[in-house]
Protein backbone atom coordinates (compact mmCIF):
# COMPACT_ATOMS: atom_id res chain seq x y z
CA UNK A 1 0.00 0.00 0.00
CA UNK A 2 1.36 3.42 -0.99
CA UNK A 3 0.53 6.83 0.33
CA UNK A 4 -2.93 8.08 -0.57
CA UNK A 5 -3.47 11.71 -1.56
CA UNK A 6 -6.59 13.45 -0.23
CA UNK A 7 -8.31 16.30 -2.08
CA UNK A 8 -11.62 18.10 -2.18
CA UNK A 9 -14.16 16.52 -4.48
CA UNK A 10 -16.46 18.25 -6.97
CA UNK A 11 -19.96 16.77 -6.86
CA UNK A 12 -19.79 15.76 -10.54
CA UNK A 13 -16.86 13.39 -9.78
CA UNK A 14 -19.05 11.07 -7.70
CA UNK A 15 -20.59 9.31 -10.71
CA UNK A 16 -19.55 5.67 -10.99
CA UNK A 17 -18.38 5.27 -7.37
CA UNK A 18 -19.97 2.77 -5.01
CA UNK A 19 -19.46 1.82 -1.39
CA UNK A 20 -17.19 -1.23 -1.02
CA UNK A 21 -19.12 -2.37 2.06
CA UNK A 22 -22.81 -2.04 1.18
CA UNK A 23 -22.47 -1.92 -2.62
CA UNK A 24 -24.69 1.16 -2.80
CA UNK A 25 -23.91 3.51 -5.68
CA UNK A 26 -22.97 6.99 -4.55
CA UNK A 27 -25.94 9.38 -4.77
CA UNK A 28 -25.01 11.51 -7.78
CA UNK A 29 -28.48 13.07 -7.91
CA UNK A 30 -28.72 13.77 -4.17
CA UNK A 31 -29.92 17.37 -3.68
CA UNK A 32 -27.77 17.80 -0.56
CA UNK A 33 -24.60 16.97 -2.48
CA UNK A 34 -25.26 19.65 -5.08
CA UNK A 35 -26.39 22.09 -2.36
CA UNK A 36 -22.98 21.54 -0.71
CA UNK A 37 -21.25 22.10 -4.07
CA UNK A 38 -23.21 25.33 -4.61
CA UNK A 39 -22.67 26.61 -1.06
CA UNK A 40 -19.02 25.65 -0.46
CA UNK A 41 -17.53 24.85 -3.87
CA UNK A 42 -17.08 21.13 -3.22
CA UNK A 43 -19.18 18.11 -2.32
CA UNK A 44 -16.73 16.24 -0.09
CA UNK A 45 -13.24 14.76 -0.13
CA UNK A 46 -11.67 11.83 -1.93
CA UNK A 47 -8.54 9.78 -1.25
CA UNK A 48 -6.62 8.35 -4.20
CA UNK A 49 -3.77 5.93 -4.45
CA UNK A 50 -2.66 6.42 -8.00
CA UNK A 51 -5.83 6.30 -10.11
CA UNK A 52 -7.73 4.22 -7.57
CA UNK A 53 -10.27 5.77 -5.17
CA UNK A 54 -9.51 4.34 -1.73
CA UNK A 55 -11.63 6.65 0.46
CA UNK A 56 -14.57 8.98 0.10
CA UNK A 57 -16.50 11.45 2.25
CA UNK A 58 -19.59 13.17 0.85
CA UNK A 59 -21.32 16.18 2.40
CA UNK A 60 -24.78 17.67 2.45
CA UNK A 61 -26.17 20.89 3.89
CA UNK A 62 -27.34 19.95 7.38
CA UNK A 63 -30.34 21.03 9.39
CA UNK A 64 -29.47 22.51 12.76
CA UNK A 65 -31.78 21.22 15.51
CA UNK A 66 -35.08 23.10 15.24
CA UNK A 67 -34.21 24.72 11.89
CA UNK A 68 -34.60 23.98 8.20
CA UNK A 69 -31.67 22.92 6.03
CA UNK A 70 -28.92 25.49 6.11
CA UNK A 71 -25.43 25.87 4.74
CA UNK A 72 -24.08 26.88 8.20
CA UNK A 73 -23.58 23.22 9.09
CA UNK A 74 -22.24 20.42 6.92
CA UNK A 75 -23.36 16.82 7.37
CA UNK A 76 -21.36 13.78 6.37
CA UNK A 77 -23.85 11.90 4.21
CA UNK A 78 -21.51 9.07 3.21
CA UNK A 79 -18.00 8.04 4.21
CA UNK A 80 -15.89 4.97 3.58
CA UNK A 81 -12.32 3.76 3.29
CA UNK A 82 -11.51 0.63 1.26
CA UNK A 83 -10.68 -2.52 3.20
CA UNK A 84 -6.91 -2.78 3.40
CA UNK A 85 -6.58 0.99 3.81
CA UNK A 86 -8.37 1.23 7.17
CA UNK A 87 -6.51 1.75 10.42
CA UNK A 88 -3.87 4.02 8.87
CA UNK A 89 -5.47 7.42 9.52
CA UNK A 90 -6.99 7.85 6.07
CA UNK A 91 -10.46 8.58 7.51
CA UNK A 92 -8.91 11.21 9.79
CA UNK A 93 -7.26 12.80 6.75
CA UNK A 94 -10.62 12.93 4.95
CA UNK A 95 -12.17 14.72 7.96
CA UNK A 96 -9.24 17.16 8.16
CA UNK A 97 -9.42 17.94 4.44
CA UNK A 98 -13.15 18.59 4.60
CA UNK A 99 -12.73 20.73 7.75
CA UNK A 100 -9.93 22.71 6.10
CA UNK A 101 -12.20 23.41 3.14
CA UNK A 102 -15.08 24.47 5.38
CA UNK A 103 -13.28 26.82 7.77
CA UNK A 104 -13.16 29.54 5.14
CA UNK A 105 -16.89 29.18 4.59
CA UNK A 106 -19.73 30.36 6.83
CA UNK A 107 -19.94 26.87 8.35
CA UNK A 108 -19.78 26.39 12.11
CA UNK A 109 -19.79 22.61 12.43
CA UNK A 110 -19.50 19.24 10.77
CA UNK A 111 -22.21 16.75 11.75
CA UNK A 112 -22.23 12.95 11.50
CA UNK A 113 -24.58 10.14 12.48
CA UNK A 114 -23.24 7.13 14.35
CA UNK A 115 -24.42 3.58 14.11
CA UNK A 116 -23.66 0.72 11.83
CA UNK A 117 -24.88 -1.14 8.85
CA UNK A 118 -24.04 1.21 6.01
CA UNK A 119 -21.71 3.99 4.92
CA UNK A 120 -24.02 6.77 6.08
CA UNK A 121 -23.63 5.83 9.78
CA UNK A 122 -20.11 5.97 11.16
CA UNK A 123 -18.72 4.12 14.19
CA UNK A 124 -19.10 6.19 17.39
CA UNK A 125 -15.60 5.28 18.59
CA UNK A 126 -14.07 6.53 15.36
CA UNK A 127 -16.07 9.77 15.50
CA UNK A 128 -14.81 10.41 19.05
CA UNK A 129 -11.23 9.59 18.01
CA UNK A 130 -11.22 12.15 15.18
CA UNK A 131 -12.64 14.96 17.34
CA UNK A 132 -16.42 14.70 17.15
CA UNK A 133 -18.46 15.01 20.32
CA UNK A 134 -21.91 13.54 21.02
CA UNK A 135 -24.95 15.81 21.04
CA UNK A 136 -28.18 15.55 22.99
CA UNK A 137 -29.86 14.18 19.86
CA UNK A 138 -28.35 10.69 19.87
CA UNK A 139 -26.91 9.30 17.50
CA UNK A 140 -25.81 12.70 16.13
CA UNK A 141 -22.19 13.80 16.62
CA UNK A 142 -20.73 17.28 16.03
CA UNK A 143 -17.27 18.65 15.28
CA UNK A 144 -17.07 22.39 16.00
CA UNK A 145 -14.85 23.85 13.29
CA UNK A 146 -13.80 26.82 15.44
CA UNK A 147 -12.11 24.34 17.79
CA UNK A 148 -10.11 22.71 15.01
CA UNK A 149 -7.95 25.81 14.36
CA UNK A 150 -5.34 27.40 16.58
CA UNK A 151 -6.17 30.90 17.71
CA UNK A 152 -4.01 33.69 16.26
CA UNK A 153 -2.88 34.63 19.79
CA UNK A 154 -1.80 31.06 20.42
CA UNK A 155 0.15 30.99 17.19
CA UNK A 156 1.77 34.31 18.01
CA UNK A 157 2.91 33.12 21.44
CA UNK A 158 4.42 29.98 19.89
CA UNK A 159 6.29 32.12 17.36
CA UNK A 160 7.54 34.49 20.10
CA UNK A 161 8.81 31.55 22.19
CA UNK A 162 10.61 30.16 19.16
CA UNK A 163 12.25 33.51 18.37
CA UNK A 164 13.35 33.86 22.01
CA UNK A 165 14.82 30.37 21.93
CA UNK A 166 16.99 31.04 18.87
CA UNK A 167 17.93 34.65 19.69
CA UNK A 168 21.71 34.86 20.37
CA UNK A 169 22.76 35.71 23.91
CA UNK A 170 24.82 38.88 24.50
CA UNK A 171 28.55 38.20 24.81
CA UNK A 172 29.81 37.68 28.36
CA UNK A 173 31.81 40.34 30.18
CA UNK A 174 35.56 39.68 30.38
CA UNK A 175 36.71 37.92 33.56
CA UNK A 176 38.67 39.87 36.16
CA UNK A 177 37.84 43.28 34.85
CA UNK A 178 36.95 45.79 37.54
CA UNK A 179 35.87 49.31 37.16
CA UNK A 180 37.75 52.01 39.03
Amino acid sequence: MGVASVSLLPAASVAGLSCPYCGRAMPVDQPGLYAAQDAWGFGGAVAHEGDRVVGLMLLAAAAEPGQHHTSSAAMISTAWVLPGFTGNGLGRHLVRRVAAGLVRQPVSSLIAVSGGGDCSRLPAGWLRAVGFGPTRQSPIWRLELAQTLPTPGGLRSVLERWVDAVRPLPPPEPVGRTET
